[in-house]
């Protein structure tokens, strides 16, 4: 065989092999849209290379095969990290929980209209009860605290009921009545960290009233 000829076949070898990496390479990555549900909201997309885009808007791009997370930037959003894998065309939707100091400022807004919910559905927490370890969580919609039962003697340990709130159409509505422990497998549809937090041990000040 000439040289000639030799060189001619590794070079087709060579475009046969490099078309055949780029299909593989081309078909490893799939359309993604980007869905926000808020508005004024920014995050960074990262891989295991780091950033790969940053996106403000609803937008497609094309993501290859596997493992990403992002990150809200900004005050209003939690900046801690959310994952999702790539494994087909989809939709990934952008929907980050409020931070924490604005979830804070929400619950100062929202807090009398809550007691008021409250008392009026249960009277005797205004005399019998103090409500501790208040919390708003995702965006505002829910709500959990302790109601710390009023003792006579300082040194008697108080029952601590449980309670959870929900804002339906503007109104805050009893999502779970009080009680000692909730229970998710009674409660399916309230978010597990609503439930996981306001069942975790009360704070100091349950046992300083």
């Amino acid at each position: 065989m000439s040289k000639k000829i030799l060189i001619i076949i590794i070079s087709l070898m060579v475009v046969i092999v490099g078309g055949i990496w780029g299909f593989i390479e081309y078909k490893s990555y799939y359309d993604i849209t980007i869905q926000f549900h808020h508005d004024n909201l920014t995050i960074d997309i990262y891989s295991n290379k780091g950033l790969t885009e940053t996106v403000s808007n609803n937008k497609s791009l094309r993501l290859k095969r596997g493992n990403y997370y992002y990150t809200p930037q900004g005050d209003l959003f939690s900046n801690d990290p959310i994952y999702f894998s790539i494994n087909s065309n989809e939709t990934v939707e952008i929907d980050p929980s409020y931070s924490d100091q604005y979830l804070i400022s929400l619950l100062n807004d929202n807090q009398t209209t809550i007691h008021q919910a409250l008392i009026e559905k249960y009277p005797i927490i205004s005399s019998n009860y103090t409500i501790i370890d208040e919390q708003l969580y995702r965006h505002g919609e829910w709500y959990s605290a302790r109601l710390v039962q009023q003792t006579e003697e300082p040194a008697d340990m108080p029952d601590i009921y449980r309670v959870i709130l929900e804002n339906k159409d503007g109104q805050w509505v009893i999502a779970v009545s009080p009680r000692l422990i909730i229970s998710r497998l009674d409660f399916p549809n309230i978010p597990k960290e609503v439930i996981s937090s306001v069942n975790a041990a009360p704070s100091n000040d349950a046992y300083s009233l």
